[in-house]
């Protein structure tokens, strides 16, 4: 039963923490993870956000520390350490810890490394804008078949191609094989 919980915790999380009353640091266990995130530097009786070299995005740090003033559990509250070219950024997630009476005692709560995930966002981001710049520089439309469903997707500025000079070219339009046909040849 210990060992199956065990497995368990490591399929959600790549390290554990807790903090105290005043949210200051008490208790980290992940071995590599802490130590890429962290390197050298203690973070035992500190707070995440006072931690130097740790990036909390403000909005996010205020919408935190409400949720923090208000016993809630978080999810997903994300910082962030630039080493080099490299950012490691890894989400927390936590539970208060109350006693019987009701008084906070801390938090308890798992956190995992979604550097990759951030990358990868990060970069079909920059993709989507690139090519948003390049088919409104060449004066392009897209479009795309969907021939399992028989749908096509159209892209802004299809209107005027398909001799609708009315349709609201800025909305993207979707139609079926066979409409999209008729329109072609008519």
């Amino acid at each position: 039963s210990e060992n199956r919980f065990r497995n368990l915790t490591r399929l959600s999380a790549d390290w554990f923490w807790e903090t105290d009353a005043e949210h200051r640091v008490t208790w980290i266990s992940g071995g590599a993870q802490i130590a890429a995130l962290f390197g050298a530097r203690s973070v035992y009786g500190r707070r995440w956000w006072d931690l130097p070299d740790l990036e909390i995005d403000r909005g996010l740090l205020d919408a935190h520390m409400e949720r923090l003033a208000s016993r809630q559990r978080f999810v997903d509250f994300e910082v962030e350490v630039c080493q080099g070219a490299e950012a490691r950024i890894h989400s927390l997630s936590g539970e208060p810890m109350l006693d019987d009476a009701g008084t906070l005692l801390g938090y308890r709560g798992v956190a995992r490394d979604v550097s990759l995930q951030r990358k990868a966002e990060r970069g079909l981001a920059r993709a989507k804008e690139r090519l948003d710049l390049a088919i409104a520089g060449g004066n392009l439309v897209v479009g795309d078949m969907d021939f399992r469903r028989g749908i096509v997707y159209l892209g802004e500025g299809w209107g005027p191609l398909l001799g609708e000079e009315h349709h609201d070219d800025r909305t993207d339009r979707t139609l079926s094989l066979d409409e999209l046909g008729r329109v072609i040849h008519n």
